[in-house]
């Protein structure tokens, strides 16, 4: 009976498209603009068709639009980028002031991502199929990622006799290719960043949707893929994270820790390639950041120029992509948006971080919302981690799984057994009610 009620609703179908085209990021390039290629995302357009679900639903037929408790924070921290937009008109010109545009324009997109999830699910069965969804959908991308990976003969390109419909990450003159539609299908650095977390905590504690057998099949082949298709910077994130933050949430992990870490060196000494991959790390460490070319330069140079344009403009920034570099989440934010910006960053983020804990204290460890807000909250930290030197709260495919997570783990707060989350909001209005 649930899954007939399902399939009749629109809006949550379209939702369970979404949490697969998320993970799958499909993309197409249409052509090239300059030195960018110009490319569509499938996901993008079920989300338009999502957005416009939800406003029939409210405007037209009346129905309840929620507002979650996590809706003020996330609204200041979204606000600042268009703060941003204006500073960039004023003090930059318009050109920076349209890309700025863009840029914000993503972020509003992110919010909504959360928004839209939040209020498409409306009971726990809704919940549970999204979480399944999502579970599968991961292992058997981060599977494909390794096949393409390995087995060079699966590497193909989709084209037509159109102009070339075959995807290029962004930059025409850097395109990489992975299963079937170059980079644009199959999980990024980043994204697992969100996933591996999420599969640790339900192998742990979860028994709801499959077998532990399953589980731990899954987080291995996350596991496996990270190591050998994720970026130093990602993987160093992920594992200072669950370092300082999974024997918090969690002692019984520790064991599990101590084996990966392990495994994690032993790597290093016996399989070439990882121990190329890890040795800059090596090398960091005991030598410092100049050792490595890249971090030295980010060090040394890209930072002191954004800290520099801060002290400059330091309550409002100069304006929303005025620093082009995306070497540091937070060097940018002081650089572009100044003390207000990054006081938005922080209310955001130290808001979900006090939703997410209070959701672990007032659930059961076997119940979905404390799985998810577990796996949010590492995965929240290693983002902030990764921050430290990338932009790692900007791109696409980190940042639509994360506000998807996030809305699907506060939609929790709505139902009758988990009234002891805070309070959400209710708006009614609608022409034919």
């Amino acid at each position: 009976m649930n899954v007939k009620r399902a399939l009749k609703r629109k809006s949550l179908v379209a939702l369970t498209i979404y949490v697969i085209l998320v993970v799958f990021s499909p993309d197409f390039v249409l052509g090239a603009f300059a030195d960018h290629a110009i490319e569509f995302r499938l996901s993008d357009l079920f989300f338009l068709f999502l957005l416009g679900c939800l406003t029939y639903e409210f405007f037209i037929r009346g129905k309840k639009l929620v507002l979650p408790t996590f809706f003020v924070p996330a609204l200041i921290y979204v606000s600042t980028f268009f703060l941003g937009v204006i500073v960039a008109f004023l003090k930059v010109g318009s050109s920076t002031g349209l890309q700025a545009t863009f840029f914000a324009l993503k972020y509003l997109e992110y919010f909504l991502i959360f928004f839209v999830t939040f209020n498409i699910i409306r009971d726990e069965f809704d919940a549970r199929l999204l979480i399944k969804v999502f579970l599968s959908s991961i292992s058997l991308s981060a599977g494909l990622l390794l096949v393409t990976k390995f087995v060079k003969a699966l590497n193909l390109t989709l084209t037509i006799g159109l102009p070339s419909f075959t995807v290029r990450y962004h930059h025409v003159g850097n395109p990489r290719t992975t299963l079937p539609f170059a980079k644009g299908f199959g999980p990024s650095s980043e994204f697992l960043l969100l996933a591996i977390p999420m599969a640790l905590f339900f192998f742990f504690y979860g028994s709801m949707f499959s077998s532990k057998s399953l589980y731990f099949l899954s987080l291995v082949i996350l596991g496996v893929a990270f190591i050998f298709t994720g970026s130093r910077g990602p993987m160093a994130a992920l594992a200072m994270s669950s370092l300082f933050v999974i024997p918090f949430l969690e002692k019984k992990l520790i064991p599990w820790l101590a084996v990966a870490a392990a495994g994690f060196v032993g790597l290093s000494f016996t399989v070439p390639y990882f121990g190329k991959r890890l040795g800059t790390f090596f090398v960091i460490l005991t030598e410092g950041v100049c050792a490595n070319h890249s971090l030295c330069v980010r060090v040394t140079r890209i930072w002191p120029q954004g800290l520099q344009q801060f002290l400059n403009h330091p309550i409002l920034g100069k304006g929303l992509t005025s620093f082009p570099t995306s070497d540091s989440q937070y060097v940018r934010l002081l650089a572009d948006l100044g003390v207000v910006g990054t006081l938005g960053f922080l209310i955001m983020v130290v808001g979900l971080m006090v939703y997410l804990f209070r959701l672990r204290s007032v659930t059961a460890k076997s119940e979905p919302p404390y799985i998810l807000a577990s796996g949010l909250i590492v995965s929240l930290f290693a983002l902030l981690f990764n921050g430290l030197t990338a932009t790692a709260f900007e791109p696409v495919r980190a940042m639509e799984p994360f506000w998807l997570l996030v809305g699907l783990a506060t939609a929790y707060e709505k139902f009758d057994t988990y009234d002891k989350i805070n309070p959400y909001m209710e708006v009614r209005f609608g022409i034919f009610r």
